[in-house]
């Protein structure tokens, strides 16, 4: 059998933007609290921010939330963006206005609570978030179950990684490479197209530096 057709695939839009002007991707952030689970039909509360209000208490707790991040925003920056997070809760995201829509970005979840992370998502979709990107790997499952459409991937740079990035291996098969990894496994053949890229691929996952999956609605 052949799979040319999934290892042309590896190519796709990696040449993409390397990132955006300041990286906000959210596995640094949406770590799940280990102690209390929020249950799927749980209605949550959120403080809102919109760029007209005059309180800048919300950008300026987004700023302290996500300032573990490469390049994080200012709360001035903060302050032209909507903001959203949950009451009584260290969880939530902004929505930037880009070309083509809205940004999901600064999606974080600092509390002890699990299962928010779907939640936020839903929510910035209601909102008009129409757009979010992610590194691959333990949450890829979840964005992609809320935003299906996968417009661009893009390689690891070190140069813009999370300041506390942990470089814990990414499995290969419970991620975007999961049909490449079911149909080849540690070893593809040699004569297979952009088998090098595939191999580069399994050696930066395991080494902690997945892809860049940019998602729309």
């Amino acid at each position: 059998m052949r799979h040319d057709h999934i290892l042309n695939r590896i190519q796709d839009n990696d040449c993409a933007r390397e990132a955006h002007d300041r990286w906000m991707l959210h596995d640094a952030f949406l770590r799940d609290g280990e102690d209390i689970f929020i249950p799927d039909g749980a209605t949550l509360e959120f403080d809102e921010y919109h760029p007209s209000n005059l309180n800048l208490s919300l950008p300026r707790y987004f700023e302290d939330a996500v300032q573990s991040n490469k390049h994080p925003y200012t709360a001035s920056e903060l302050a032209q963006m909507r903001l959203f997070k949950i009451r009584g809760l260290d969880a939530g995201f902004a929505l930037k206005t880009v070309a083509g829509g809205m940004d999901i970005i600064a999606v974080h979840n600092n509390s002890e609570c699990q299962g928010l992370a779907p939640k936020l998502l839903r929510k910035a979709k209601a909102e008009g978030g129409n757009m979010v990107d992610h590194f691959d790997g333990r949450f890829s499952s979840i964005f992609a179950k809320e935003f299906p459409v996968i417009k661009a991937r893009g390689y690891w740079s070190d140069r813009h990684a999370p300041e506390h990035w942990k470089y814990e291996p990414v499995n290969p098969a419970g991620s975007d490479l999961a049909d490449l990894y079911a149909a080849f496994g540690d070893n593809p053949p040699n004569d297979a197209p952009n088998v090098k890229y595939y191999r580069i691929l399994l050696e930066n996952y395991r080494a902690g530096r997945p892809r860049i999956i940019y998602r729309r609605v």
